[in-house]
């Protein structure tokens, strides 16, 4: 009989444990996601009060494997709600209870934006403890598998041999594809923030100062099943294991991917002259949060290669960036100041959201990647 089961990562073969009748509690600015096995055509599933949430089926990815299928939950206010699966005459099938908590009072729901979403978390502000600013990147991760052709042809003329994604493969990607990007660049900045803003500000009874707090960068990927909840929808294919003397396929674009991007590759084969690897993970997750190559469009300088400025990237006359290049988007895995650029834009956003008349601008948070500690007004 269909019974409803919680959703616990996208590693799905790990199986789904059962919460028919029990109490699931979530903050109010977070979304649940849960399943039902084995549900039936004809059987309505969402919260008894429909005015409590909003209930979205999303794609069912697993029911090959294990009949599940799964939705999401935003809830519009707080308390408790049962949520059921119903037939067409209003008996019910499965329940469990749904727990809201009130948000708390020093951090606001999420912004939800074109770009990403925001969030901005000042509980426990003090003169020693910043607050933290979350990025948040939805991406409907969508498998490509081949049909009539299974051929697909790169950009130097190499035709590769495409193959059908197997459910463990494809979870243990996202698995892997979601730890490299968190890994390049969640907790990596703080931004400073101006002494104007009231909602970063803190009393300190011991010297009598008022402090300001910081912004330390978080980061992190949600996967979305459905594409109209996603900022992002990026197709993957998978092909073999790379030729002798063959790089791997590289993306066509950072919304079309293959299952060989979460492998390292040297940077020497993408820029000549410049040595190191580099993980296209990060790099392609940069471009989705909006980041450009920082030499795009730059001017040549043939005498770039003799100046090597580790503050900026030049081009010699063979259109390479100088060996000491290690800035926003370009080669190896290094990370700059300049890629915390999102994390500027947003706070930008969130304090303009606010409603309060702050203008700022990207510049009036200045990066760093080492700890800004609080500091007095």
């Amino acid at each position: 009989m269909a019974h409803f089961v919680k959703w616990s990562g996208p590693n799905y073969h790990n199986g789904a444990p059962r919460i028919s009748k029990t109490i699931q509690t979530i903050d109010f600015n977070q979304a649940f996601k849960f399943g039902v096995w084995g549900l039936p055509d004809g059987l309505e599933v969402g919260p008894n009060d429909p005015s409590f949430g909003v209930t979205t089926r999303a794609e069912a990815v697993v029911k090959r494997d294990n009949d599940i299928t799964w939705f999401d939950i935003t809830p519009r206010r707080a308390g408790n709600v049962l949520v059921d699966i119903r037939d067409s005459g209003g008996a019910s099938w499965d329940m469990f209870q749904l727990a809201v908590k009130p948000q708390k009072s020093a951090q606001r729901p999420m912004l939800r934006g074109i770009d990403y979403d925001v969030s901005l978390d000042t509980k426990g502000i003090s003169k020693s403890w910043n607050a933290s600013l979350k990025v948040v990147l939805r991406i409907h991760f969508k498998q490509i598998n081949p049909k009539a052709n299974p051929y697909v042809t790169d950009t130097s003329g190499f035709k590769w041999f495409t193959q059908v994604w197997t459910a463990k493969e494809w979870n243990a990607f996202i698995i892997e594809f979601i730890a490299q990007a968190k890994r390049s660049l969640n907790e990596k900045f703080w931004l400073k923030a101006p002494a104007g803003v009231s909602e970063l500000s803190t009393a300190d009874d011991a010297s009598g100062s008022t402090f300001i707090s910081n912004l330390h960068c978080q980061f992190d990927i949600v996967p979305v099943w459905d594409p109209k909840g996603a900022h992002q929808t990026v197709e993957f294919t998978k092909i073999p294991k790379t030729p002798a003397n063959k790089l791997p396929m590289l993306p066509a674009d950072s919304t079309h991917m293959n299952n060989m991007v979460i492998y390292k590759i040297p940077s020497s084969s993408l820029v000549v002259g410049v040595p190191g690897e580099q993980h296209r993970v990060p790099h392609e997750v940069r471009h989705l949060l909006g980041l450009h190559h920082v030499f795009e469009g730059m001017a040549v300088d043939a005498n770039a290669k003799a100046t090597a400025n580790p503050n900026y990237c030049r081009l010699d006359a063979a259109n390479n960036p100088h060996p000491g290049c290690m800035l926003s988007m370009g080669v190896g895995d290094g990370i700059s100041v300049l890629d915390a650029k999102p994390w500027q834009r947003a706070a930008v956003k969130w304090f303009k959201a606010l409603g309060k008349g702050y203008n700022f601008a990207d510049y009036d948070f200045p990066p760093s990647m080492t700890r800004v500690l609080p500091y007095r007004k």
